[in-house]
């Protein structure tokens, strides 16, 4: 009797990879807007020829946190990315097309990452549909550049940056709990990272305190050694910086930020701007984690993507805050939002496989009809996403 199912269930996932297809779509349109404007010789925003010349500055020896002069005056940020631009001054020279490199470099390995993490967190039997859900995330995060003017490829520090706190953070969900003195030291690196995130742009200290949280979720033993490198790196980092430019350093990347007028009406509207941008993946997002809570509560435990799931989903909110504190500044632009939406994608990913996994355990009486059902819930989750990005197509 199982046979008909079992045949109908093979027909249908041979059609899955149709779901694919709009996040893959909304990456090529990336892809064919980054590398077009990679080459070009002007500046796509204002400030990146002044992140050249920072660059150049750096390389010569002349250094960025000075006096100010008629000459020069820096901009309010961290030096990692002019820093990094520099390094290569002696290979390539100093362009829009390397500091753009480094920032299509740095999206393009944040779509590996969200394919991967949303991958890593699939049991067998939703394998597929993580594959489904990594693909979406990655079309939400692609669909996002118009929205955001699009400041990935930028001569800015942003995609770095964001690139800097996702490794740190899947680093440290990744190897919490892997024992001995390797896993120690891979905490290890996952802490550097994600401390110097705060180089590349200052709101990184908001997600090394978030990193310190989830840690402390998964492996408290690990904390003293993230607090202590982190604490290190950015602290240390900070007053040596301090130290060699006269105290320059501070006064530019934090006292005059303090001048900036504060808008609150914008910092409340961002929550609506980023919830109902792309209204399917914030559904999704509630409906995962809607499905996820009564499962522990049923079960007493939770599918992998599932504990994933309620793991990311504080970091979101976290990026929201960030988003409407930066948008809600003098002088910011949409690019404030970048950061929650690509864990608010992160989120819609996990979000099919997960709930596809708790419906399977809810029924894990019944395994046919409980892995049919299952299916039937992940697969509405991905049209329903896919749908949006169709819609936003660009």
């Amino acid at each position: 009797m199982s046979e008909p199912s079992e045949t109908k269930l093979g027909s249908l996932s041979k059609l899955w990879f149709l779901l694919l297809l709009p996040g893959a779509y909304q990456l090529l349109l990336l892809c064919t807007a980054m590398f077009g404007r990679i080459g070009y010789p002007y500046d796509l925003e204002w400030m990146e020829g002044g992140l050249l010349a920072h660059a150049q500055r750096m390389a010569d020896g002349a250094g960025i946190y000075v006096e100010p002069s008629v000459d020069f005056i820096p901009y309010l940020y961290t030096p990692l990315y002019p820093g990094i631009m520099a390094m290569f001054n002696d290979f390539f020279g100093i362009s829009y097309a390397v500091g753009r490199g480094i920032s299509v470099l740095a999206t393009l390995a944040m779509c590996v990452l969200l394919v991967a993490m949303v991958k890593r967190e699939s049991q067998r039997s939703t394998e597929r549909l993580a594959w489904i859900g990594g693909a979406c995330a990655v079309g939400f995060f692609a669909a996002t550049y118009p929205w955001v003017e699009g400041w990935y490829d930028l001569v800015r520090a942003d995609s770095l940056f964001l690139l800097m706190v996702l490794g740190g953070l899947f680093g440290l969900r990744a190897w919490a709990r892997d024992p001995g003195q390797e896993g120690l030291a891979k905490v290890a690196c996952a802490s550097a990272l994600l401390g110097m995130s705060f180089f590349a742009k200052q709101t990184g200290v908001l997600f090394v305190a978030t990193g310190g949280v989830m840690l402390l979720a998964l492996n408290w033993r690990r904390v003293p050694v993230f607090v202590a490198i982190t604490g290190v790196i950015g602290l240390g980092g900070t007053w040596l910086l301090n130290k060699v430019t006269g105290g320059w350093f501070w006064v530019y990347i934090y006292e005059t930020h303090q001048h900036h007028d504060f808008n609150m009406d914008r910092f409340y509207k961002s929550f609506g701007n980023m919830i109902w941008h792309f209204p399917a993946m914030s559904i999704v997002i509630a409906l995962g984690i809607s499905i996820a809570l009564p499962t522990l509560l049923i079960r007493r435990r939770l599918p992998s993507a599932s504990r994933a799931l309620c793991l990311w989903f504080p970091v979101y909110l976290v990026a929201m805050l960030v988003g409407a504190l930066g948008w809600g500044t003098q002088f910011a632009h949409f690019n404030a939002y970048m950061p929650a939406m690509l864990f608010g994608a992160l989120c819609a990913g996990l979000a099919i496989p997960s709930s596809a996994a708790c419906v399977q355990l809810l029924m894990a009486r019944t395994p046919a009809r409980s892995k049919s059902l299952a299916h039937i819930t992940g697969s509405a989750l991905a049209i329903a996403l896919g749908a949006q990005l169709v819609l936003v197509a660009w």
